[in-house]
């Protein structure tokens, strides 16, 4: 089964649990996964965010991509005429579709959250 069709029923499966507005109003993090050979990448859009700023953790043995973190407002003399950007608290509990090792590396690339995950040895 290929890396998309996994994670396909992965999200199917969370959706199924959650209604999509409890979803947004959560402020859950919105990524791509992707497969290139023995790594798995995941972007995630963070404009605002300083990498410094978010937590970063892989769990239950390789298998759960944890990321939190928040993004501030920032303060405005005037009022907003429309305000569409969420700001507050964000987090994402990713179940991967592969067994990863605990190390990873992550960089905030043009506004950008970048995470390369290494799979783990069969």
């Amino acid at each position: 089964m290929k890396i998309f069709e996994k994670l396909k029923k992965i999200l199917k499966k969370d959706k199924k649990e959650k209604k999509e507005e409890e979803i947004l109003e959560e402020g859950k993090l919105l990524v791509n996964v992707y497969q290139v050979g023995n790594e798995i990448f995941v972007e995630a859009p963070l404009g605002g965010v300083k990498l410094e700023d978010l937590k970063i953790s892989v769990e239950n043995g390789g298998k759960i991509l944890k990321i939190a973190g928040e993004r501030k407002e920032k303060k405005i003399d005037g009022e907003y005429l429309l305000k569409e950007c969420y700001f507050g608290r964000f987090f994402r509990n990713l179940v991967l579709p592969f067994l990863v090792k605990n190390k990873f590396e992550a960089k905030i690339e043009d506004g950008i959250l970048k995470i390369k995950l290494f799979l783990k040895e069969k």
